[in-house]
């Protein structure tokens, strides 16, 4: 079988939240990966970054920490390669943001918020031209404050939950 058809249909088992079945595919992938380099680039950070979601869905939280930390190493790779542009940058951002939720979900706040603005970091790069990066930027946003409100960082979350970009991106929540 070859990769892409594994990653297609390991994709369906994950939407359809059937993740024994998709972790098994993904990890075919995985070693197809490993078997010929040519596919790292290209796959490696969004299959483990899909490998992460699943074991974290599962509750299986130190595979899902591994396999995040996997993502972001593979992303790492990814944007050396390709001069740090825009789409493995982003990439890398996306890794950050999945792996902040594992720690988010498993009330490790502090390291969940470090990931979390990680990924805001590379978003805010991009959201001047692009929107599906602009709702990633927001949605990053979002994740560390609502964690940074859990907290009892109530300042800091507030001035998240109404800030302006000064990019013509502004919105504001009422926190109940």
């Amino acid at each position: 079988m070859e990769i892409e058809e594994l990653l297609y249909q390991a994709e369906g088992f994950r939407c359809d939240e059937k993740f024994e079945e998709a972790i098994n595919l993904y990890q075919k992938a995985a070693e197809l990966i490993r078997a010929d380099k040519k596919f790292e680039y290209k796959y490696a950070s969004k299959l483990y970054r899909k490998l992460c979601y699943c074991y974290r869905k599962q509750g299986k939280i130190n595979a899902a920490i591994e396999m995040g930390q996997q993502s972001i190493k593979s992303a790492l790779k990814t944007c050396m390669k390709y001069n740090q542009n825009k789409e493995s940058r982003c990439a890398l951002g996306y890794c950050y943001m999945n792996l902040g939720v594992v720690y988010d979900e498993n009330r490790q706040y502090e390291k969940s918020i470090e990931y979390y603005q990680e990924g805001i970091n590379i978003f805010k790069e991009y959201i001047e031209d692009d929107i599906i990066v602009r709702n990633a930027y927001i949605n990053a946003m979002l994740s560390a404050g609502t964690t940074m409100y859990y907290m009892e960082r109530y300042i800091e979350a507030r001035k998240i939950f109404c800030w302006g970009t000064g990019s013509g991106i502004s919105y504001s929540f009422v926190v109940l």
